[in-house]
């Protein structure tokens, strides 16, 4: 059975306590612990199923829909849900994306979130 190495004591100062391990001190740290909305990452096919079936019936480009689609899903589940609702704002101030559609794909968004 493996034993479990420990850091040595300080040399000559007895009842020295141990330095703190590398993760110990992250852990106490609240900012190290905060959680963001994110898209969740294993089920990404059916929210790509269901933003493309959203885009096919609505007036978006056939051009864009795909690559609209994977920078929503880029944006939402590296950075956090937050950018790409500001990214899905930007493209309906640029006329790619209709009220109606960006309200669905929200709703889409939205089923698909997770706290991570």
């Amino acid at each position: 059975m493996a034993r479990r190495l420990r850091p040595p004591k300080l040399p000559g100062i007895v009842g020295a306590p141990r330095p703190p391990k590398h993760n110990q001190t992250n852990r106490n740290n609240r900012e190290s612990r905060q959680r963001e909305k994110m898209l969740d990452q294993s089920k990404a096919n059916f929210f790509r199923y269901e933003c493309e079936d959203i885009l096919k019936n609505s007036g978006v480009a056939p051009e864009v829909q795909s690559a609209l689609i994977q920078t929503m899903w880029a944006k939402g589940s590296r950075d956090s849900v937050v950018e790409a609702r500001v990214f899905l704002n930007d493209k309906v101030k640029e006329k790619v994306v209709d009220a109606q559609t960006q309200a669905r794909l929200l709703n889409a968004m939205d089923r698909y979130t997770t706290w991570r």
